[in-house]
C-alpha cells in the first residue's frame, strides 16, 4: 500500500501511518485466515481420503468365506429349498448348487451319538451327533493328542451364537430323480476339495461331513466322510465314498408333495481324527473356514 504523506501535518501523517498499519495487519490476518482455512480443508480431504482408502484396503484383504459346492449326476436334480424342486422343468433343471457362507471360526468336534466321559462320570447322549473336548489344556499342541497321564472329558457340541462359539455348519439340499424313481440305496456321496491349502494346513484334512436323510437324528445318520479319506473312529484309509442307504426311493421330480429326499450335511473339523499313530490333524481350538471350499458329489445308480 502506497501512502501520500507529503504536504500534511505531523499529527495527520502519524494518524495515517497508524491507519495504514492497521489496514495491513487486517489484510495480513485475512490472508492468513484464508491460507489456514485452505490448509484445514486440504487436511480434512486428506484424512477423509486416507479413511476411505483404509477401509477399502481392509475390505479387499478380508478373508473370503467358505464355499460348499454340491454336484449331482445327470439323472438327479438338486436345490437348496423344497419348492424349487417342484418348480423345476426339463429346461431349467439344476445339477449343482453352491452355498457361500461367511468365514467362521469352528472349534473342533468329533462324531458321537452315545455317552461320553465327563469329570462326574458318563454324560450324554449327544443331541447333535457331535461332542467336543472340554479340557483343551490336556491336549499336546504339538501332536493334537492327549498329554501323557491326562484324561479328556467331553461335552455335547451345541452351537452358541450368543457367545460366538460354533462347532458345525449345516447344509441342506433336496434331491429328486429326473426321469424315474431310483433306489435310495444307490445314492453315493463323495467328498473333495480344490484347496491348495490342504498341503499346508493339517486341520483342513480333518474337514468332515456327517450325512443325514430327512432330519438330524441318530436313526437318520448315514455315515461320515472326511477329506483325509479315513474312518472317523480310527486312522484307517480308503473311505472315499459313502452309500446313503435307506428304505425310501429317490422320487421323480413332480409337482406332488414328497417329490424329493432331504439330505442334511453337518460340516465340522474332526479333532479326534488321527493323521497317524500319536498324531492328530487338529492341534488347537479356533479353526477358521476362511478361503476354504469343499465339493460334495451325489451320484445315483440306475436300476
Amino acid at each position: 500500500m502506497k501512502l501520500k504523506l507529503f504536504g500534511k501535518k505531523r499529527e495527520d501523517r502519524e494518524a495515517a501511518i497508524l491507519q495504514a498499519s492497521a489496514a495491513d495487519v487486517k489484510k495480513t490476518a485475512g490472508r492468513q485466515l484464508i491460507v489456514s482455512s485452505c490448509l484445514t480443508f486440504m487436511s480434512v480431504l486428506v484424512l477423509v481420503a486416507a479413511s476411505v482408502a483404509w477401509f477399502a484396503s481392509n475390505r479387499t484383504t478380508d478373508s473370503n468365506g467358505m464355499q460348499m459346492q454340491i454336484e449331482t449326476s445327470p439323472n438327479l436334480i438338486i436345490a437348496q429349498d423344497a419348492a424349487a424342486i417342484s418348480a423345476m422343468t426339463a429346461s431349467d433343471a439344476s445339477f449343482s448348487t453352491t452355498f457361500s457362507t461367511a468365514a467362521r471360526t469352528l472349534n473342533p468336534a468329533t462324531h458321537n451319538w452315545g455317552n461320553y466321559p465327563t469329570p462326574n462320570g458318563n454324560g450324554g447322549p449327544s443331541s447333535t451327533g457331535l461332542i467336543y473336548n472340554r479340557n483343551p489344556s490336556a491336549v499336546d499342541t504339538d501332536t493334537g493328542e492327549a498329554r501323557t497321564g491326562s484324561t479328556l472329558y467331553y461335552n455335547d457340541a451345541l452351537n452358541d451364537s450368543q457367545n460366538g462359539k460354533y462347532y458345525y455348519t449345516d447344509y441342506t439340499v433336496y434331491i429328486a430323480s429326473v426321469s424315474k424313481p431310483l433306489p435310495a440305496t444307490g445314492l453315493i456321496a463323495t467328498l473333495s476339495s480344490p484347496n491348495a491349502a490342504l498341503n499346508s494346513y493339517d486341520y483342513h484334512n480333518a474337514a468332515s461331513v456327517d450325512f443325514y436323510l430327512g432330519s438330524v437324528s441318530q436313526s437318520n445318520y448315514k455315515g461320515t466322510l472326511n477329506l483325509a479319506g479315513k474312518g472317523f473312529t480310527d486312522s484307517s484309509s480308503g473311505l472315499a465314498s459313502l452309500d446313503l442307504t435307506g428304505s425310501t426311493t429317490i422320487p421323480l421330480n413332480t409337482a406332488a408333495s414328497d417329490n424329493y429326499i432331504t439330505v442334511i450335511m453337518r460340516f465340522y473339523f474332526d479333532g479326534a481324527l488321527e493323521k497317524g499313530p500319536g498324531q492328530a490333524y487338529v492341534y488347537s481350538n479356533g479353526l477358521t473356514t476362511a478361503d476354504f471350499s469343499m465339493t460334495v458329489t451325489f451320484t445315483a445308480a440306475e436300476e
